[in-house]
């Protein structure tokens, strides 16, 4: 949501800010930290001499790049395995949200 678009809603979100429970801070913070990290894939579509689109997919978030996040974060072998699958968790749920959005919007652009 843009600065301008709907204030009250963004002033009301802001005040009631919604915290995650203390053990699923730490892959909550990963993920937003390796957001990032993320590769995108740019795809053109076009339909004869109509419409254009240019897009860009986002792609999961690396192992890698989770593994040195948690390097970096002091993460202890024991914690890695839950961090690993909640970062993937959230990271399915954002791919998912984002390519439904991305898929919606190519069908109501090619529609006209």
């Amino acid at each position: 949501m843009g600065e301008n678009e709907i204030p009250e809603i963004r002033e009301a979100a802001l005040e009631h800010r919604v915290l995650p429970d203390p053990w699923n801070e730490v892959p909550w913070r990963a993920w937003h930290d390796l957001q990032h990290d993320r590769l995108w894939i740019t795809d053109g579509l076009g339909a004869g001499m109509g419409a254009i689109r240019i897009i860009s997919r986002p792609q999961p978030i690396g192992w890698v790049a989770v593994d040195r996040w948690c390097d970096a974060n002091g993460v202890t072998a024991d914690e890695r395995p839950l961090v690993f699958r909640l970062v993937r968790a959230l990271d399915i749920v954002f791919l998912t949200h984002r390519n439904t959005q991305i898929t919606q919007d190519l069908q109501n652009a090619l529609r006209k």
